[in-house]
């Protein structure tokens, strides 16, 4: 009776192992297409600011361009705390 009980709390606690690693492999998964999805949000965001900085031809007004200007060296400086 001890051994099978020993080999069932083996099987579940392999069982639960298997689980934690499924688990971390998806939890890291998320975390990385998350990551890759925000650094092509900030490629975009700055090339949008760009275009409203340098092309005055664009809508934006001189208070619209100062501020991108302003958000694209911060985002330039400290480009992990930027979104």
């Amino acid at each position: 009776m001890m051994k099978l009980q020993y080999k069932h709390i083996t099987a579940v606690t392999n069982s639960i192992r298997l689980l934690q690693t499924c688990l971390d492999d998806h939890f890291q998964t998320h975390i990385h297409k998350q990551v890759e999805r925000d650094q092509n949000d900030l490629i975009e965001l700055r090339e949008i600011l760009r275009l409203a900085h340098r092309n005055p031809s664009l809508p934006f007004g001189d208070s619209d361009q100062s501020l991108a200007k302003m958000t694209l060296n911060q985002i330039d400086q400290e480009p992990n705390s930027a979104l």
